[in-house]
């Protein structure tokens, strides 16, 4: 069986939805067949899948070519799930997508309209989200800060006697802010 990850990034932007799909391929490649799929891919990310053992194929579609491409896959070895991490893929997509085969959304966005088996929101707030984001056609709900998808080296370090704190900006910051609130952090001890 096979699980196909299907996103969009670039040196500029989609690096945190490349490292969650990453962080899941890497803990399901042992069960199933994994298969990246883009529409454009940097060097550097196909760099990191090939170091990782995981096909990737790059490839621009229409949704008709695309449906048809899957559909091929699907005979060939069955795919379990379609795995969506991307924001350039719309709701039309996924309603298509979803009527042929298991779609799993992951969104970290608070207000857009989704079609999935499953979707999963680590940024859900409650209040802000009910009203905002459309989950009629989603069958099951992963929401809130427990279903954050991270590497765990984040966690495993060790405590140290002084107060300290986390805070991750994505991986790509164009504006610099890191840089900014670590200045500004510094200033203030």
């Amino acid at each position: 069986m096979v699980l196909v990850f299907r996103l969009e990034f670039s040196k500029y932007s989609g690096r945190g939805h490349f490292n969650r799909c990453l962080i899941l391929a890497k803990l399901l490649k042992k069960k199933y067949k994994i298969i990246f799929l883009s529409n454009k891919c940097e060097n550097f990310f196909k760099t990191e899948l090939k170091k990782n053992n995981l096909k990737f194929i790059e490839k621009k579609f229409s949704l008709k070519e695309e449906i048809k491409f899957l559909k091929k896959i699907n005979k060939i070895d069955r795919i379990k799930a379609i795995i969506k991490d991307t924001y350039k893929l719309d709701y039309n997509w996924e309603k298509n997508i979803n009527k042929l085969f298991k779609l799993v959304v992951i969104d970290d966005r608070l207000s857009s309209k989704h079609h999935s088996n499953l979707y999963i929101n680590y940024n859900y707030e409650k209040n802000y989200c009910v009203k905002n984001i459309n989950l009629r056609n989603t069958k099951i709900r992963l929401l809130g800060q427990k279903y954050f998808i991270y590497r765990n080296e984040y966690l495993n370090k060790k405590k140290k006697s002084k107060p300290n704190f986390f805070i991750y900006l994505g991986s790509v910051d164009s504006n610099n802010f890191s840089f900014k609130i670590f200045n500004y952090l510094k200033k203030k001890s």
